[in-house]
């Protein structure tokens, strides 16, 4: 099930995992070798997916207006919802556990099983004096790295630089050999510039629920690891579970703040933990605020869609160049605004029709085109551009084949639309006598063509 992702765009998956996160996804049954689930977005959708042996997906269905599978976010958010059944009913399996298990959980099994088994507990020692050596070496390589002095060392330190391993070493198993809390402090100062230490200080802190100073050490490795911005990362996340854990709202929603506007990736699950932590009044504030600081993140649109800004959201796409942005948030902004996203992708495809030069490329335009063709009132324009496209490159001979098929595709859908309206002002005798439900019979009484020769539709 890991691969599921391979079958959807980019910008699909963005979309289904934010309709996952905020709990659109209802009514999730698993049956057998089926999944059903209900959608709720702007309407509501039923999906179906069938499964062989619960691992390989074999078919999907959604009831939304997606002309494929790769650009449904509903079929992508039942998926991520598979995902997490699979993790729950997996629960037995003991690697997951370990992974979800505390530490306040593990340290006291740990003591009852290494105390009834003597074997164990030796191959336990050397696990983690090896494990141990195995981590400081990776993280003094880090620290060597990142820190530019480092690189400025004469060999003849060396020897200083491994009485230190040796130091860090034994910092890392101190507190399984019952040191004292001022021999642990002491050698902690020696070794103050390492990240590693630091951390494992904190660990320390928190476990005898020395609470105050391990907010110090967070704070002041915020301003020691500030030119690693991935330490800094790590340093707030400790810090946001510190304050969360004390109940110090403002501190956390401060943490929570720069945690969304330093990442380079949008983390909405930071931002529903913001939202449910703030009061309407308070969240709108801070909500602005974030509007503000993140302009021009990549990932804003996801913001915008999630709070229903849809003005913000347009003025996004038809800012953003291309046509990324706009296919992106199609699904929203079709049922918003759909005049705006109409000319956007008008714009947008002339723009790339002129680029594209392959097979592929010309597979992706159509699939743009079914897509604007799925929009209010777009068929006519939809027709129009395929004709200045077939007018405007005849050379591109694949371009001219994969529009032909696409025309044809859209004139039999054309023509479907206009039969509805003629059938809705028929009284219902008359339509039992076009026998409408025979297909076959049906097609044969009222013709299919609705373009003339110019190409031009025809109007009944």
């Amino acid at each position: 099930m890991n691969n599921w992702k391979e079958y959807f765009l980019e910008t699909t998956i963005d979309l289904g995992y934010s309709y996952f996160i905020g709990e659109q996804v209802k009514n999730f049954k698993v049956k057998q070798k089926q999944i059903t689930a209900n959608i709720t977005s702007n309407e509501n959708y039923h999906a179906i997916i069938d499964l062989v042996d619960h691992f390989y997906l074999e078919k999907m269905v959604c009831s939304c207006p997606c002309l494929s599978n790769d650009h449904c976010p509903h079929l992508v958010a039942v998926l991520f919802e598979y995902n997490k059944y699979l993790q729950k009913k997996d629960a037995n399996n003991s690697a997951y556990l370990v992974s979800y298990a505390e530490d306040s959980q593990i340290r006291p099994f740990l003591k009852m099983i290494l105390k009834e088994n003597d074997h164990l507990a030796k191959r336990f020692q050397q696990y983690i004096y090896s494990d141990a050596s195995f981590d400081i070496n990776k993280y003094q390589a880090y620290y060597e790295k990142q820190s530019a002095s480092s690189l400025k060392k004469e060999p003849a330190d060396k020897k200083r630089g491994l009485k230190k391993k040796k130091q860090i070493l034994s910092v890392k198993q101190m507190e399984y050999l019952n040191y004292s809390k001022q021999k642990i402090q002491h050698t902690i100062q020696e070794n103050w510039h390492s990240p590693t230490i630091r951390t494992q200080y904190v660990n320390y802190l928190l476990k005898n629920r020395i609470y105050k100073e391990a907010e110090k050490v967070l704070q002041e490795s915020l301003l020691l690891d500030r030119q690693s911005p991935d330490l800094v990362q790590l340093h707030r996340y400790s810090l946001k579970k510190l304050y969360y854990k004390l109940g110090k709202k403002e501190e956390y929603i401060n943490q929570v703040f720069k945690l969304l506007i330093e990442n380079d990736a949008l983390d909405m699950n930071l931002v529903h933990q913001l939202k449910k932590t703030c009061s309407k009044d308070e969240w709108i504030s801070l909500r602005n605020r974030l509007f503000q600081e993140l302009h021009n993140h990549q990932d804003i649109g996801l913001l915008y869609s999630q709070e229903k800004c849809y003005d913000l959201l347009l003025n996004r796409v038809l800012e953003t160049s291309g046509i990324k942005e706009a296919n992106r948030y199609f699904n929203i902004l079709k049922k918003q605004t759909p005049e705006a996203l109409l000319q956007k992708y008008e714009y947008e495809l002339r723009k790339i029709a002129h680029t594209m030069t392959t097979r592929n490329h010309y597979h992706k335009l159509v699939r743009y085109i079914e897509e604007m063709a799925t929009l209010p009132n777009s068929m006519i324009s939809v027709q129009l551009l395929i004709k200045e496209l077939k007018e405007k490159y005849p050379r591109k001979k694949a371009m001219i084949q994969e529009l032909k098929l696409l025309e044809k595709k859209c004139n039999y859908l054309l023509c479907q639309r206009y039969l509805r309206v003629i059938l809705s002002f028929l009284p219902k005798t008359e339509k039992n006598a076009l026998n409408f439900n025979n297909k076959k019979k049906f097609s044969k009484k009222l013709p299919l063509r609705v373009w003339d020769k110019k190409g031009l539709p025809r109007l009944f």
